[in-house]
Parts: C-alpha cells; structure tokens; sequence
C-alpha cells in the first residue's frame, strides 16, 4: 500500500524523534527546520541549530555553520523556507547525524574547515612615548700630568630635543691647540612606526660586506630597525598542527618552554628561539580528551636574513668628511650612495649597494642563504673604477652555529684597483685572505676556542694561530690560550692566562699573565646610583720593571668623577676624568649623569623626595619635593621600567602604582608621573553630647571616601586622611547611632593626640 505524500511529513517528524532511520525520499518530500543541540567534534557548543532531515540525508542552515566556526564557502546549497542549507555529508571534511534521542546534531569537521589561527612573534609592545622638550649638554672632562706636563681636553655634545626631533652639535677642546674643533652636528627626526630615520647634517653611510662605513655631511633617509629593537627582522621557524578540540600546545627546547590553549581547527605559531643558529623544538599538542601528539622540528634560524615581508633601504647625498677631530669644515668631493636589501624567500636574502663620486664608482651585490638545518652560506661580489682603473672583489663564507660548537670560514679576494667611495690610498696591492674560526662548550668541563687567520698583500704574508681554553673553577673563572704570529721576517710565540675570583659586595680579584708581564687587580665596581668604586693592580713587565695603578670611580647625581695614577719606571701619571650632563626642562637647570640615549622626567607629587630606580637598580636622582628626577641612561624604543620606593613615602603620603613602563625615543625626554597625594592621618575621639566616649565595636564610616572602620577603647578611630568637613555616622547593628562632621583643624601632632569630635545622636539630629 502507498501512503499519501501529505503523510510523509508527519511520519518524517516521527522517526526523526523516534531516532527511527527513514528511507531515501524524493528531494521535494522534506520535513520542516528543526531545533536541535550542536555536539562540534565531541564537544558540546551550548547553542542549538536548524537541522532538515531530507532523503535520509541531514541538511544543516548555512548560518548555524558560519557561527559554529566552520569557515569554508560552500557550493550547492538547497534553499528551504527562505535560508540556506547544506547537505553536509555532501561535503569532504564533514558528517553529521543525529542522536538516538534526535535531538543533538552530531557533527565532525576537519580543522581545514576550521578558523586558522597564527601566532606571530611578540613584537613591540609599548608605544613610544611623547617627547617633553628639552635641552641638554653631555661633557667629558679630561686632564693628566705626566712629568709636570699637564694636557687638559674636552668633549662637549649639546643638544635640543622635541616631538619635532632631535638637534645637536659635538665639539673638542683641547689644551695643545689654540681653537675649538667642531665635531658633529645634524638634525635627526625619527619614524618609529615605520622604522624610518632621516639625518641632516653630519652622519654616516650605510655598511656593507664590501664596503666600510664612512662620515659625511649631507642628508640620509632609510630604514633603521634600531627604532623598534624589539621587532624580528630574520625568518623565524613557523610550526603547523591541527586539533579537533580544545587543546594546550607546548613548544619546548633546550634553552625555553611555552605554552599556549587553541581552539579547534588549524593553527602556527612561529617560534622565537632565544639564541640564533641550530636548534630544535617539539611541539606538543594535548586535547581534552588527553591524546597526546608530538613533533620535533630541526631548524637553523639566523639575523642575516630579512622576513620575505619586509625590506631596508639608505638614500644617501653630501660630501665625505676629511681630517676629523683636526678640522671643523674639511669636506671632500660631493658623492651619492644607494643601498636596498630584501628577504626573497625565508632562506635567502639579497642585497645591493651602489656609490658614486666624481673620481670613483662602486656597486655590489651579495647573497644569504641559510641552508635548512645545516648552516648558512654568503656569497658577495662587487667592482669599482676610477683613477685606481678597474677593480673587483669577492668573497664567501659559511657559517655554523649550534648549541654544542661553532663553525666560520671564509675566504675573501680584492684586486688592487678596487676602492670604496672616498678611499684616496694609492699603490694598494691585491689582498687575499682567509679565516677559519671554532668553537666547542664542554658544559661543566668548560670550553676550547681556535682561530686562523692568513693574509695576503701583494708579497707580503702573514698568519695568526690562536687557540684558548675557559673554565669556571667553582666561583672563579679561568681562561688559558696560545697565540703564534708568523710574518716575513720571523715567527712569534706568547701564551696568556687570566684567573679571575668574584669576593661579592660588587668586588673581584684578578691575576694575569703572559710571555711579558704579569698583574694582579682587586676592584670593587661603582653602584649603579651612587656611591663608590675602586681598583688597585700592582704588576712587573719585561725592560720596565714593576709597576702600580690606583683608581676610583665616584657617582652622584650630578655625574661621574673617575681619578687614576700610574707609576711606571719610576715616572708617576695622574688623571681625572669628569662626565656628566646638564639638563634643562619646564625652566629647571639639573646637573645630571650623563644623557647618553635616553631620560626621563619623574614627577612624585608632594613634599618629600623619593628614591627612583631603573630596571629595579637604584639611580642617582631622587623625585618629589616640587621638583622632578631626570633619570638618564635609558634604552630609546624599549620598555624602560622606573619605580620608586613606596617604604620611603612619610606616613603623610599615599601613592598608587609604584611602577611605570616607558619607551623614550631616541636622545628625547619621557615624562613619568606618579600619582601620589598628601595625605593627614590623624587619631579621633569620638564622644556623646555628654562627652562619654563612644563604647567599642561601632560601624565607623565616613563620606569622604575613607574605608570604614570600628570604634576603638576610649572611643577612638584611626583616620588614613583626615578631611576638613566630611561627615561621619555611626551605626549600632545596622542602625545609625550618631552623627558628626570633622572639625575645620586637628590638635597638633595629631597622631600623638586625639582630635575629640562630638557624635550627636541621630533622634537629636532629626528634631533639631
């Protein structure tokens, strides 16, 4: 007998509830949407979904899917009452069922139908700071006497600094000539977000393999990663896995391990391993069912490359600098360079470099390329021409860093024609050299070191062998090796050792020795705020005798004062050396350790003034008191972090967090603020209007803020603040007692002696 199409319906419904299988009908002969709970991979989401049970087959609403996580664009959807659905076991990578109850939809999906989820290396994360205005002048003061000769020198750097920029101008002074020598001066402004630097002035060209960098003045624009340290310029090894629930993966090496929770469906991270060459990480992933998967992956990870994404470049346009440190304004013939280097893939990395002047071209190119897990390789080649003729060099090296032992050779070859931009040397021979360099670390048994080096110029040859051996000996460190140096004319042979004993209390002793001479040193290092160091050596050289040093480092907040003598056959040399700096901001003039790279301005509001610390070490400056700390020395573009000593606020004090981070830019001032109060603690005495002090144990609360407190015996009460006016109520068993307001002024020495304040009670109140 055949039923009515009308009833297929109805009966579909049925079985569908029944868990009862249905068989396969026309399309058209379909149930309408039905609610049913979604179990994703095992795992039970806690949201329901549309589900049409059609031929046998389950058809799932497209939106469900989209918000359960699954990703993939699906084709040949079916349009039922208005929405989408998918045949789902239509689709590879996917199946569903239902439960014997019918009422869960069983769904499995394979992670590539699932988000993918990538997690890079940690990257900057502090942004750079606003930069206060400010003006500075860095001095290095020198002065000796030797035999009653006294030379005295100066190295002065000043400079002014804003959100604008950086401008500054070095200068030397010294007693053997009769003027100033202008050192350097140029305008800096910094693209932090985009790793840019632009330099007016004098500066420096970019380096390469081939070429050495060189002063000029003029202008410079290019890439500087320097303004973002803490960003991953080379390729990092990136590990892939999948998980079908909920899952911890852990990724661990010899030198770190870290873990990390993922979700379902694909994901990669990529690894930053804390010291670049050969290295191994395992990649564990675990679900919550507790399966267990693991995969170890070998790379060779190395800074010479750059990440295929991005590039570095230099445009550079000026004059060469002749006679530095002798001549102000010596400038040579007007040159242009150009530079670029780009990661074309995560193993090789290519870069060219090109300069011109009116006598000499240059151009270059070389090749990295990191043989996965072995090494790395570079190839580099370049040519000039200009009054030298026609030149060329080359040269290739590889390179083999590992846990265990390193590895460098390299072999690099220059005709006598070939020059860089701005080298005027003249008769140059053709140069050959070699180098072979290694190294081995035997864990507790120490480490051993050799290196080779053989050059060639022209006729004249020569070569260094050296071989070392170091070990720490419980708390001492000990260092032997060798050194031969063969030359046309003979052969040398020395050997050296060190051994030197940490004493704690920032103090060492130290012995050394060698074919010549011999030394012993005590020191104790200078703190890092304020205070004093020391070193005394005393020791004997070949043809000279024995021979005394003395010295002493002392730091304050105004800088650095070093003194130094030396007797030496019988002639004695002194020497003192001041360093330091002085800083101007918001119309304050501080002397001031020298500013190096970057300051800060710390302000601790109120009347006391507090230590400061960086990076947890005590500095020289102290803050509060109406006026700032200047703490200098700090990283620009990096997490700085400054603190002060919440032990050394008075008890009339009150401060919020005791720790800051803060990213100077470079040579600028970052301003730091502290968010600390005066406050008024006080003792109350609290008494009725028959002045009977309140009995202990009542609810004590206050409308200014103050935490609530409890009466005490003789009705007293401990105030954090005492605040002119504010209210205060008394409760007994969640009633209220009484009520007063804080007097307009408290007894002197208000900790010492009670403030008596009168409690009214509360029926008083409300009839008055």
């Amino acid at each position: 007998m055949r039923l009515p199409s009308r009833l297929w319906p109805g009966l579909a419904v049925s079985a569908l509830a029944l868990g009862v299988a249905v068989p396969a009908v026309r399309a058209q002969e379909s149930t309408g949407p039905l609610p049913v709970d979604v179990v994703l991979n095992g795992r039970d989401m806690q949201r329901p979904a549309l589900a049409v049970l059609q031929a046998g087959r389950v058809l799932v609403r497209i939106e469900d899917l989209r918000d359960l996580g699954i990703v993939t664009v699906f084709d040949g959807d079916l349009l039922i009452e208005g929405e989408r659905y998918l045949d789902v076991d239509g689709e590879a990578g996917l199946s569903a069922r239902l439960d014997p109850q019918g009422t869960a939809l069983l769904l499995d999906v394979d992670p590539r139908h699932l988000p993918r989820r990538h997690v890079a290396a940690k990257e900057r994360g502090v942004p750079v700071a606003a930069a206060v205005p400010v003006a500075f002048i860095d001095y290095d003061l020198n002065f000796s006497d030797q035999r009653g000769h006294t030379q005295a020198s100066a190295v002065l750097d000043a400079g002014v600094s804003g959100a604008w920029g950086v401008i500054g101008s070095s200068a030397l002074i010294d007693s053997q000539r009769t003027r100033v020598v202008r050192l350097d001066t140029a305008f800096v402004r910094d693209f932090p977000e985009r790793n840019l630097r632009l330099a007016v002035g004098d500066t420096y060209t970019r380096a390469s393999p081939w070429s050495q960098p060189a002063r000029f003045g003029g202008i410079r624009f290019g890439t500087d990663f320097s303004l973002d340290p803490s960003l991953i310029t080379y390729p990092v090894p990136s590990l892939a896995g999948s998980a079908l629930l909920p899952s911890t993966v852990e990724l661990a090496s010899r030198s770190s391990r870290q873990s990390l929770s993922v979700e379902p469906g694909r994901f990669a991270f990529d690894y930053r391993p804390r010291f670049t060459g050969a290295g191994e990480v395992t990649m564990i992933v675990r679900d919550l069912a507790g399966t267990e998967r693991a995969v170890t992956r070998s790379f060779y990870s190395s800074t010479a490359l750059l990440r295929p994404d991005i590039s570095e470049f230099s445009l550079e346009a000026g004059a060469l600098r002749q006679d530095y440190g002798w001549s102000s304004f010596s400038y040579g013939a007007p040159f242009v360079a150009a530079s670029y280097r780009r990661g074309l893939s995560t193993v090789v990395t290519l870069e060219g470099r090109a300069e011109a002047d009116a006598v000499t071209r240059m151009a270059g190119a070389g090749l990295t390329w990191v043989i996965q897990p072995l090494g790395e390789l570079r190839v580099d080649a370049a040519g000039s021409q200009g009054e030298a003729g026609w030149g060329g060099l080359y040269q290739v090296q590889f390179q083999r860093l590992a846990p265990g032992y390193s590895v460098t050779a390299s072999y690099r070859g220059a005709g006598a024609g070939f020059r860089q931009v701005g080298d005027l040397r003249r008769g140059r021979a053709a140069t050959r050299e070699l180098a072979i360099s290694g190294s081995i670390v035997m864990g507790r048994f120490g480490g051993f070191n050799a290196s080779y080096l053989r050059s060639e110029e022209g006729k004249i040859r020569r070569s260094i062998a050296s071989a070392g051996y170091s070990v720490n000996l419980g708390r001492a460190f000990l260092s032997i090796g060798a050194q031969r140096f063969d030359r046309g004319d003979g052969t040398d042979m020395s050997v050296f050792g060190s051994l030197t004993l940490p004493l704690g209390g920032r103090r060492h002793a130290g012995f050394f020795a060698d074919n010549d001479r011999m030394a012993a040193t005590f020191e104790k290092v200078a703190p890092a705020g304020t205070g004093l160091g020391y070193r005394a050596a005393v020791g004997r050289e070949t043809g000279r005798g024995a021979w005394l040093e003395g010295a002493a480092t002392l730091r304050s907040s105004a800088g650095q004062l070093d003194m130094a003598a030396t007797r030496r056959s019988g002639v004695v040399m002194t020497r003192v050396e001041a360093r330091g700096a002085l800083v101007a901001t918001g119309g304050l003039l501080m002397a001031t350790p020298s500013v190096d790279d970057g300051l800060a301005i710390v302000e601790v509001p109120g009347g006391e003034r507090i230590p400061v610390f960086l990076e947890n070490q005590p500095v020289a400056a102290r803050a509060g008191g109406g006026r700032p700390a200047i703490v200098t020395g700090l990283q620009p573009y990096v997490a700085n972090r400054i603190s002060v000593d919440p032990e050394a606020l008075p008890i009339t004090g009150e401060l919020g967090g005791v720790e800051q981070v803060v990213a100077p830019g470079w040579r600028q001032a970052a301003r730091v603020v502290f968010g600390a109060r005066e406050v008024h603690p006080a003792r109350l005495r609290l008494v009725d209007e028959n002045g009977s002090p309140l009995p202990p144990g009542l609810a004590v609360s206050l409308g200014s803020g103050e935490e609530p407190t409890v009466t005490g015996y003789d009705g007293e009460v401990f105030l954090n603040d005492f605040e002119p006016g504010a209210p205060l109520v008394v409760q007994r068993s969640g009633v209220t007692a009484c009520r007063a307001v804080l007097p307009a002024a408290m007894v002197q020495d208000p900790l010492a002696r009670a403030t008596q304040v009168i409690c009214r009670s509360y029926s008083t109140e409300s009839h008055k």
